[in-house]
């Protein structure tokens, strides 16, 4: 007994605030962040990503983000080695539509593709972070690098429910609904991510949604201006220098 009741007055000693520090009313000790395990950041993101965010912003568990981004791009890298862009290649070769020889390429060149896919994915992923950090600096934000890049990672983790219908594609086909559910899919999991880079974005930078929003488009906004700019540069130059170039009448 008298054992239990030191070990008590021990642990009250130390939640106490140090010397010198005020106390505050009602003071409670904060535990540290736990970190996040796979399946708690899977079912959190999907289902309670708010309070999940949080979580992530609070301690990033960037290896755990980068391990479980990896994974699932690798299985949808695979899944997409059999989905329909094979299959209808080798139904163009049966109609000698296809070459034999570009349909052994393809064939040939699946795995080198699969494993593109998930390296360009990752690069991608690395770069869209590190520019949304910036622009979302730019408007102010006050968020942290590594809580930016694991957003931006678990932002993509609606698409783990693409894997049934890439699973569909390659059983059945030549399924017209298929298709169509399959294009459903990819923008319903496009729709789902950027509301997820929202939410990321209000928690990690403490932004409002349509300042979050801006910083999302901002880089989008500012390709289309620039590409719109190159081709009336090119257009001009070509209009320029065609007499020059161009027989007379």
């Amino acid at each position: 007994m008298l054992e239990k009741e030191s070990k008590e007055e021990s642990k009250k000693e130390s939640e106490k605030p140090e010397p010198g520090c005020p106390v505050l009313p009602n003071y409670q000790p904060v535990d540290p962040p736990m970190e996040l395990t796979v399946s708690d950041l899977v079912y959190g993101i999907l289902f309670e990503p708010v309070k999940t965010y949080q979580k992530v912003v609070a301690k990033p568990p960037l290896w755990t983000v980068f391990f479980l981004v990896t994974g699932l791009s690798i299985l949808l890298a695979v899944m997409s080695v059999f989905t329909p862009a094979d299959l209808l290649t080798e139904e163009l070769a049966k109609e000698a539509m296809v070459p034999a020889e570009i349909q052994m390429f393809i064939e040939a060149i699946a795995p080198f593709w699969a494993v593109s896919e998930v390296v360009f994915g990752i690069l991608f992923w690395f770069v869209a972070a590190a520019l949304l950090h910036l622009v979302a600096e730019f408007y102010g934000g006050q968020g942290r690098a590594k809580a930016s890049f694991a957003v931006c990672g678990l932002a993509g983790l609606p698409a783990v429910f693409l894997l049934p219908i890439q699973g569909l594609e390659i059983v059945f086909p030549n399924a017209a609904i298929i298709g169509f559910l399959s294009g459903v899919a990819t923008l319903a999991v496009f729709a789902w991510g950027v509301i997820l880079l929202i939410v990321g974005f209000q928690e990690t930078h403490k932004f409002s949604a349509g300042r979050s929003l801006v910083v999302i488009i901002t880089p989008w906004v500012v390709v289309v201006f620039l590409t719109i700019i190159m081709i009336i540069m090119f257009v001009g130059v070509v209009v320029a220098l065609a007499p020059h170039f161009l027989p007379p009448i």
